[in-house]
C-alpha cells in the first residue's frame, strides 16, 4: 500500500495510474514486472504528454471544410 505513494512522488504520477501498473505488472511478470511497470508506464505518459503538448488534443482543430465548388460544375 505504501509503493505507489512513495512511487508517484519519485516519478510526479498519481497512486491511481501505480496501482494498476503495478497490478499487471506483477500479473504478466511477477516481481520483475512490478519493478518495470513503474518507470514503463511513466515513460508511456511522457511520450503522450509530449504528443499531446506538440500535436494538440484535437479539441481546438477545426472541422475539415470543403473545397469551393467551382461555378457551372454539377455535384
Amino acid at each position: 500500500m505504501l509503493q505507489p505513494v512513495i512511487h508517484s512522488r519519485t516519478v510526479q504520477m498519481r497512486p491511481a495510474a501505480i496501482l494498476p501498473a503495478l497490478t499487471a505488472g506483477a500479473s504478466i511478470a511477477g516481481i520483475l514486472g512490478m519493478l518495470l511497470s513503474v518507470p514503463l508506464t511513466a515513460a508511456a505518459f511522457g511520450v503522450l504528454s509530449e504528443l499531446r503538448s506538440r500535436y494538440g488534443d484535437g479539441a481546438d482543430r477545426a472541422e475539415p471544410t470543403r473545397p469551393k465548388e467551382i461555378a457551372g460544375t454539377a455535384g
